[in-house]
């Protein structure tokens, strides 16, 4: 039996209270500064037609991605899917992105198999598994 924390944890007291500690606070405003040039390097480096992020939280780099097609004037622009475990993250993304993003446990299967990605992301997520689910997803 494999010891999974709850998906519950990641609610509004996670993004607010505990990843805001030492004055990181999860705004779009804020992840923007931190990712920096990361979206239009990206796009830009890995021209990629369809984009899978893994543990995507409320969807800011797919965000960030979304709004270049608007200022470069994209005709090219990748499809893009989000996934997270959190309810509480997709719920709370951008209404902009929501719609791409689904609530799933990446250590389950996920039928996205039947769709090729160019481009599979998932950062910021091996810090969030228990070291008895590592064996599991990989």
């Amino acid at each position: 039996m494999t010891n999974k924390i709850n998906a519950s944890v990641y609610n509004e007291d996670y993004y607010t209270q505990i990843y805001g500690k030492e004055n990181n606070v999860y705004t779009i405003e804020h992840r923007r500064k931190i990712e920096g040039i990361h979206p239009e390097l990206i796009l830009f480096i890995f021209n990629p037609d369809n984009i899978l992020d893994t543990g995507c939280g409320k969807g800011l780099l797919l965000y960030f991605l979304d709004e270049l097609r608007y200022k470069h004037k994209l005709y090219f622009y990748p499809r893009m899917l989000g996934l997270d475990y959190s309810e509480y993250a997709i719920n709370n993304a951008p209404e902009e992105i929501r719609s791409q993003l689904i609530c799933h446990d990446i250590t389950k299967s996920f039928p996205v198999a039947k769709r090729n990605f160019d481009l599979v992301i998932s950062r910021e997520v091996i810090e969030h598994l228990t070291v008895e689910i590592g064996p599991e997803i990989w």
